[in-house]
């Protein structure tokens, strides 16, 4: 029970921990003397971090105890955020928020092998609640981050409390024990290639990029565009990414029983019209309170993105989930740093507002790859359920 809960909260911490440079952004910059391309770069670094931890992760808790990987990505998270904006040297913040992003991307894939091994009967109960922690600390990192602003306090002092956060849950981690068992994955390199040769997992690491990849770039410039473009103040900026967050945490919770009645594939493609739809709105509203309405509406057409492409990478492939579920987070880990340093570059010349559009037209290609493939996905679901 130790062992679970502790296992939610370092979830539910890398959710504060996944916000709270987003709502920090522009404080950091000020702070740190960074234009908006340089903000886009240490943005990327966070997702270049957990690009690179997010698949090894997985991979190390075959071999090793995963409590022991979860101490580790702790650790590191705790001590990077300790140190982050202590100096003012660029290429040391960057290098310190790689290894904040690498410790969370080893807890996303640990965390969620190691409750399904602890409840191997209830795993879609246990998958769900693990991951509704993350929405809540993703609402926590925004309020908490926004209030700390508007006292005139540091933005340091967040990451401070985090990482002590984190160093203390990583040595809880030293005193518990979980299964002994240890499982040696059976995918060889050969199998590999190929299952990255399948036309279905292309298609997959497609909306994984583009789709699921806006959810990321929202989370590191929502506020920065609330606060630059449309003028609000840093705690009202702030509102929007929580509000952002609880959008997703309620589509969490209603995702779960709308997958089980439609297809994943529909679902899919509802959920990015509407995401279109409402990021397009969201540079011409004028009423701010619409605009807050809208962040809200944001997080619940993403909220169902990444879950829905995780479904249907175990329905293709059942063979190998884990696998999948590596490969498609390294694919949502590369479109979100991507996405991120493209805003980036094109706000730098033309502005947020602009750099922000960025996020509809990526959406559309994750909606047209969706659309344009829309009856083979459906065909192959239906078929591999056997419907």
């Amino acid at each position: 029970m130790v062992l679970t809960l502790s296992a939610f909260l370092s979830l539910a911490l890398v959710g504060f921990f996944h916000t709270i440079l987003g709502a920090a952004l522009p404080a950091i910059r000020l702070s740190l003397g960074m234009d908006v391309a340089r903000a886009g770069v240490l943005g990327s670094s966070a997702w270049l971090g957990f690009t690179a931890a997010v698949f090894a992760g997985g991979s190390l808790s075959d071999f090793f105890p995963r409590q022991r990987i979860l101490m580790l990505a702790c650790m590191m998270i705790g001590l990077g955020a300790l140190f982050f904006g202590m100096g003012q040297a660029f290429g040391l913040s960057c290098l310190l928020v790689g290894v904040i992003g690498a410790g969370t991307g080893m807890i996303v894939s640990s965390s969620s092998a190691l409750v399904m091994e602890l409840y191997p009967q209830k795993t879609g109960m246990i998958i769900n609640i693990h991951h509704f922690f993350y929405a809540i600390g993703a609402i926590t990192g925004p309020l908490s981050m926004g209030y700390v602003l508007k006292q005139g306090w540091h933005w340091q002092w967040v990451y401070r409390f985090g990482g002590i956060g984190m160093l203390l849950l990583s040595g809880s981690f030293l005193f518990q024990r979980g299964r002994s068992r240890r499982e040696r994955s059976t995918l060889g390199n050969r199998s590999l290639f190929l299952l990255l040769r399948e036309k279905n997992m292309v298609l997959l690491i497609l909306i994984s990029v583009f789709g699921v990849g806006v959810q990321s770039s929202l989370y590191l410039w929502l506020v920065s565009f609330l606060k630059e473009a449309r003028s609000f103040p840093i705690f009202l900026a702030g509102l929007g990414l929580s509000l952002f967050s609880l959008g997703v945490a309620i589509g969490r919770l209603l995702s779960g029983t709308l997958m089980a009645k439609v297809k994943h594939t529909r679902v899919l493609f509802v959920l990015l019209v509407l995401l279109n739809l409402i990021l397009f709105l969201f540079v011409y509203a004028f009423d701010d309170r619409f605009v807050l309405v809208l962040c809200l509406l944001a997080g619940l057409a993403c909220s169902g993105l990444f879950p829905g492409v995780l479904a249907l990478g175990g329905i293709n492939f059942p063979r190998w989930v884990g696998t999948t579920m590596g490969i498609l987070g390294t694919a949502v880990g590369i479109g979100s740093s991507l996405i991120s340093w493209l805003i980036s570059l094109v706000s730098q010349e033309a502005g947020l507002r602009t750099g922000f559009f960025v996020t509809f037209l990526v959406a559309f290609v994750a909606l047209t790859v969706v659309g344009v493939f829309y009856k083979r996905l459906m065909n192959s679901e239906i078929r591999k359920e056997g419907v």
